[in-house]
């Protein structure tokens, strides 16, 4: 039987509709991608604060900025946080951010997290070195009991390119792709454990409702 020819109009039809599956295609890979390092982002931040309160109730105080607090209670932090139930969504997100970067095998990956190697101070989108998360302003210097009592909506640490920064994080390096579009965000981590975003407030762990932009104790 002979076989039929496309003609142009088929081939027009079918470069058409491949372009369109392209289109769609780049910003879904691209935002899993993006996806991921948010992801790696809320779990350092949410490990960054439960150092920051050991710190605290440890030294009585809070630190200038986060290089004051030593290495064993972000540690301690991460061990806990491993020990989580959802733990492996954070493998997950730094295999896809390995996959991205290309340089980074499975293997490496997973054994970097066993050991702890990976840098809980750097923000994965953050990709033009020097500082990744900033300390409010507004909390530091106080005691160990004036931290207690302040506000549950309260930015404790936050996406910053300065070692503080003042209300909430402005530093967007996040961004959310859509087929046309692109939004840029920050995140920081509320006293009361919340993940705050600056277009839009999600849920991690813990109670209490959205998180506030209120600063310093009740």
């Amino acid at each position: 039987m002979k076989r039929r020819a496309l003609t142009i109009v088929e081939i027009v039809v079918v470069v058409i509709v491949l372009g369109i599956l392209v289109t769609i295609g780049i910003p879904a890979y691209q935002n899993s991608s993006e996806r991921a390092k948010a992801l790696a982002c809320q779990s350092n931040l949410t490990i960054l604060k439960a150092s920051l309160d050991a710190y605290a109730l440890d030294n009585d105080v809070i630190p200038g900025d986060l290089s004051g607090i030593d290495d064993k209670y972000i540690k301690k932090a991460y061990a806990e946080f491993m020990k989580k139930p959802g733990a492996w969504k954070l493998k997950l997100a730094y295999f896809i951010i390995g996959l991205e970067q290309g340089d980074l095998a499975y293997a490496g990956v997973m054994q970097d997290i066993t050991r702890q190697d990976i840098n809980l101070r750097k923000c994965p989108a953050n990709l033009s070195g020097g500082v990744s998360y900033g300390i409010n302003s507004a909390i530091k210097g106080l005691s160990s009991v004036d931290y207690s009592n302040i506000s549950s909506g309260t930015v404790l640490i936050g996406d910053s390119d300065s070692p503080e920064f003042s209300g909430t994080p402005t530093t967007q390096r996040h961004k959310k792709i859509d087929v046309f579009t692109t939004t840029a965000f920050a995140q920081g981590v509320t006293a009361s454990g919340y993940i705050y975003k600056t277009d839009k407030d999600i849920t991690t762990s813990g109670g209490g409702g959205p998180p506030s932009q209120d600063i310093g104790p009740r």
